[in-house]
């Protein structure tokens, strides 16, 4: 195996284990994500399970070379979502419901540095497409 085959193996290992523990985080630490959720149409518990779950199935789906190019756009549309509650920590001072306050630079990083380079990682298991791509 090439290093070139060896990176992208590992990178999608990589991006499937961190999804998926991303999502289990969503659903064993629920308190923690519940006040970051805005108020809306759903219930912050359901929103909360539907983005845990959302996680695990498209970090399952990056295993699968059938399935990565719709993980990765599933991934990228979810991130894209996320970009609400960046917006809302900083219009917010960075506190969310009194219960968890950080500085309002770390809301600016996540948005504007750490958010985009997670979409790029998204993006990076379907582009440059190449007939090995199906690693």
């Amino acid at each position: 195996m090439s290093a070139k085959q060896i990176f992208k193996v590992a990178k999608i290992w990589g991006q499937s284990i961190f999804y998926l523990t991303a999502g289990l985080s969503h659903l064993i630490f629920s308190e923690f994500y519940l006040p970051l959720i805005p108020d809306g149409g759903l219930s912050r518990e359901m929103i909360n399970g539907l983005a845990g779950c959302s996680e695990i199935v498209l970090g399952l789906m990056i295993m699968i070379p059938r399935t990565r190019f719709g993980a990765s756009y599933g991934l990228i549309g979810m991130l894209m979502v996320y970009v609400i509650v960046h917006v809302r920590f900083i219009l917010n001072g960075g506190c969310f419901d009194g219960s968890l306050c950080l500085p309002s630079w770390v809301g600016w990083l996540r948005l504007l540095v750490i958010h985009p380079l997670l979409i790029l990682w998204a993006r990076s298991l379907i582009y440059p497409s190449t007939p090995e791509s199906n690693v």
